[in-house]
């Protein structure tokens, strides 16, 4: 037996020996890949007419500075420094920096460039499934159903989430190589804990260290995939068949049949697990740091969200009905639904392990869907979303392998059995492709998407404020504010709302009633960094320069790189006399990227009061330069000449 085919499962094994003598050779894995690349470019092809959304896409590429002005050294330092969108994903940043510098603010490439990203990953789930197990088609459903699946669409149709396919991508590419490590290992002495360091085969220690430092790419996407050493025992269970596990005696033994527990396995996997913990922590922090942690959740509540989320995400999978981009938080689960939840997680949990030493791929698949689940599951509650169907991106992968393995091996082995498992399997991807190719369409631009999450969902405030966030920018205004207040009317202290209203009120010289909606937006949420800057806007237009240098500096101390924050700030200070400290703030401002004429010239006028005429004209040079025919710049300039003659 050769190394590659002693990876293989005996159920790979079996589908191998399956075929029908005399019968023509059924297609390789390259034309199976040919097949998933055309379908799922068919299926995501129309997002190439998809706009940029409002939610989130805004942060990440449209209203990002850094971003835009594509791929330079001050950007990578500040994508490996910025806690921007509570992670640190340097990698994604670089990603969207990259598609502005090759295409600029083109949404159909930016689009497409998640898309290539999803192919990449679908073909990279068949290839190492089929390697590992040896099952070809079975491997080509799995990888079909993650291409297809409804619950997928968000992850691939919204910008924001560059960050679900890149890290996924890197999580994959990890696997390959980690599996590639433990095939090397085969028929050697059983992997222990010392083999990285002095293995008699080097390139068993090379691809060992490439599953690594991929593994730390993927945490650098996004910190979702600190379950992976948890996912690399999954695999040395089944189908690697490092270890079998009885389910009548704790620890498990070794396959070698010598009496060893895991821990050889668990060894092995130490520096997977190091960092792990350095991404758990690094997470943690600046979630907590960045205020995004909902902390004021009782604990109860979060654990029946999390499981009833089980459970829904399971429903949402075999019946994707009704899916949205947000899905409100509960103000409470009735009993009956915790505990029909429950049941039916311990009733598969029993099966799964009842059933393992038949079919292993259950219990395997059945624990990836749970603890991938895990830092995303709400224990610790990171937004106001109760759950998200993007969260299922990797998860879905052991669903997929239970049930693609199970309905296989249900149908007894007959010269038909392939033809059944083959119409079987071209009716479920044939319905699944007719809902993803309408959840697509919903992903056109923010208001097809904010309409149908109102309408997918119960009294979804964050979807009317969204939505009249996006009828304010195109002059709905008094459609725009009645949303504002319908969102309020269902959730009176959703921040954002407050907000968004406020602004509007602040637009038609409302200040009074703009200040309250400020006010009971920061009461709500003290972290939302532009309600302190709304707040303090309007407090200087009411001509409370202390008031309003107080909330522009808690605005910074929320959102530091906020370059038009900065400007703000200095033209209070500037107002005030503080001329020295308004300079620093100008400084500031165009140091973080933001290129206003506006600025150069409020900084040469605080220059030229602090008696620094030289730097000051330089400044009103630069305003013209942007601006020519900037008629306040011209004017400083020549009275400073003036000046200076005399």
């Amino acid at each position: 037996m050769t190394s590659e085919s002693a990876n293989i499962s005996p159920a790979g094994r079996a589908e191998l020996a399956s075929g029908v003598p005399g019968r023509a050779k059924l297609p390789g894995p390259a034309l199976v890949c040919v097949g998933l690349a055309l379908a799922t470019l068919a299926v995501y092809w129309s997002v190439a007419e998809h706009d940029f959304v409002t939610y989130d896409d805004k942060d990440y590429v449209t209203a990002n500075d850094h971003v835009l002005s594509g791929l330079k050294w001050s950007n990578v330092a500040w994508a490996f420094q910025t806690s921007q969108s509570c992670s640190w994903q340097p990698l994604v940043w670089l990603s969207h920096m990259l598609d502005c510098q090759l295409f600029g603010v083109n949404s159909a490439a930016h689009h497409l460039e998640n898309v290539g990203f999803h192919i990449a990953n679908t073909l990279l789930l068949f290839l190492g499934l089929r390697r590992i197990t040896g099952a070809l088609w079975r491997s080509a459903v799995v990888a079909a159903l993650f291409a297809l699946h409804p619950l997928h669409v968000e992850s691939v149709a919204w910008l924001a989430e560059r960050k679900d396919v890149l890290s996924t991508f890197f999580l994959l590419l990890t696997l390959g190589a980690y599996g590639r490590y433990v095939e090397l290992g085969k028929g050697g002495a059983q992997a222990s804990g010392c083999d990285v360091l002095s293995s008699a085969s080097s390139r068993k220690a090379v691809w060992y260290l490439i599953s690594l430092g991929l593994f730390a790419l993927g945490l650098m996407s996004k910190p979702m995939l600190v379950t992976l050493p948890f996912v690399l025992l999954l695999l040395d269970y089944w189908p690697l068949q490092r270890f079998k596990l009885n389910v009548h005696r704790w620890p498990p033994n070794v396959v070698s049949g010598r009496p060893h527990s895991l821990r050889p396995l668990l060894l092995e996997k130490l520096p997977f697990f190091a960092l792990s913990v350095a991404g758990s922590v690094v997470t943690f922090w600046l979630q907590k740091k960045e205020g995004a942690m909902n902390t004021m959740l009782p604990a109860d509540l979060r654990i029946s969200n999390a499981l009833v989320s089980y459970a829904r995400y399971l429903g949402k999978m075999v019946w994707p009905k009704n899916l949205a981009v947000f899905y409100p938080y509960p103000t409470h689960w009735p009993l009956p639904h915790v505990l029909a939840a429950s049941l039916l997680l311990l009733g598969i949990s029993a099966l799964a392990i009842t059933l393992s030493a038949r079919r292993p791929y259950l219990l395997a698949g059945w624990c990836w869907f749970l603890g991938t689940l895990v830092p995303v599951i709400g224990l610790v509650q990171v937004g106001s979303q109760s759950m998200a169907d993007r969260y299922t991106y990797v998860p879905s992968i052991g669903l997929f392998v239970m049930v693609v393995w199970s309905l296989s091996e249900a149908v007894p082995a007959s010269p038909g059995r392939n033809k059944a498992f083959a119409l079987a399997a071209a009716l479920s991807l044939g319905g699944l492709v007719w809902i993803t190719a309408r959840q697509l369409q919903y992903w056109r631009n923010t208001e097809t998407l904010w309409r149908h999450t109102a309408q997918a969902t119960l009294e979804n405030f964050v979807a009317y404020s969204n939505l009249g966030l996006y009828l304010s920018d195109h002059g709905k205004v008094e459609e725009a504010m009645e949303d504002y207040r319908l969102a309020l009317r269902i959730n009176p202290a959703y921040a954002e709302a407050h907000n968004n209203l406020g602004i509007e009120m602040a637009k038609q010289g409302n200040l009074n009633e703009a200040i309250v909606h400020f006010q009971e937006a920061i009461r709500s949420n003290p972290g939302l960094a532009g309600a302190h800057g709304n707040l303090g806007l309007s407090l200087a237009l009411e001509h409370n320069p202390r008031g309003a240098v107080e909330e522009f500096q808690e605005s910074l101390r929320l959102k530091p790189d906020d370059a038009a924050m900065h400007s703000l700030l200095g033209d209070v200070l500037a107002d005030q006399g503080k001329y020295k400290e308004a300079i620093g703030q100008y400084r500031e401002a165009l140091r973080l990227g933001l290129i206003n004429p506006k600025i150069h010239l409020n900084l040469g006028m605080a220059l030229e009061r602090v008696s620094q005429p030289v730097e000051a004209m330089v400044e009103f040079g630069e305003a013209l330069r942007l601006k020519p025919d900037y008629a306040e710049a011209q004017k400083a300039l020549r009275e400073l000449g003036s000046a200076e003659e005399h």
